[in-house]
């Protein structure tokens, strides 16, 4: 993949935007995994399928990697290798490049929804925007999968 994969560093003025909103999301970091993904078979009901029944273990994971992303994404050398998992396991739950669009609207959703205090409108262009930069490295493995050899 190359220099596809070089994700581009967040903006100064989004990560002053995003990081006072990261102690306030951390406070409840462990609620919005399980609400995400109630939002998302609401909005999405054909996706609970790609899913375990038990969800417990899937939520905790999204909780991680979204702390992860949080800590890493000043960082695209360090992040990248992140998105690029995510966009595997996303291949082996069957979602579709085009599927990234709901996901990162639940995604906002359930972070104003779960955030003490809300985003603020600017916290929230933010984030939108750091998903968006997320988003394309993740759609670079939904696009071109690499074959798994075995």
């Amino acid at each position: 993949m190359g220099d596809r994969t070089k994700g581009a560093p967040m903006p100064n003025d989004d990560m002053r935007l995003i990081q006072p909103s990261i102690a306030r999301i951390f406070v409840v970091r462990r609620s919005i995994g399980q609400a995400f993904y109630e939002r998302l078979f609401e909005r999405q009901p054909t996706f609970r399928t790609m899913f375990p029944t038990d969800l417990r273990t899937q939520a905790r994971t999204f909780d991680d990697m979204i702390a992860l992303i949080v800590k890493k994404t000043g960082d695209p050398e360090a992040v990248t290798p992140v998105l690029l998992a995510i966009g595997r396991r996303y291949l082996t739950y069957g979602l579709r490049p085009q599927d990234l669009r709901v996901i990162g609207e639940v995604l906002m959703e359930v972070l104003c929804a779960q955030t003490p205090g809300g985003l603020s409108p600017d916290e929230a262009a933010a984030w939108e925007r750091s998903f968006s930069r997320a988003a394309e490295v993740v759609k670079l493995t939904l696009a071109d999968p690499v074959p798994v050899e075995g």
